[in-house]
């Protein structure tokens, strides 16, 4: 998967192309100085997170979708205490690692 993040003055902006010629495209607000979602691209290949939010979003997943993801699934917060469903343990380490999505 090729990955491109660029930074904006207010926003940055990310564009996904798989190994299979499928694309993804979003923005979202600028969070400081380093690219918010290459932290969670490096902190994912450093723990081996096959799950994580890059790794879902390799298997097809527009990036978008995985914060909703996450909350339906059962994210574990304060407001919504519970078991996650075990398809997104992986989605939810690499948050608490990598910083929120």
């Amino acid at each position: 998967m090729r990955i491109e993040i660029t930074k904006g003055e207010k926003d940055d902006a990310i564009a996904v192309t798989r190994d299979d010629g499928s694309t993804a495209f979003t923005g979202f607000p600028k969070k400081g100085p380093v690219p918010h979602d290459g932290v969670h691209f490096f902190v994912e290949q450093e723990l081996g997170l096959a799950r994580g939010f890059w790794g879902m979003v390799s298997a097809g997943h527009h990036p978008e979708e995985l914060a909703e993801l996450a909350k339906a699934a059962g994210h574990a917060s304060a407001k919504r205490f519970g078991d996650p469903d075990p398809a997104i343990i992986e989605l939810l380490q690499c948050r608490t690692s990598g910083g929120m999505l």
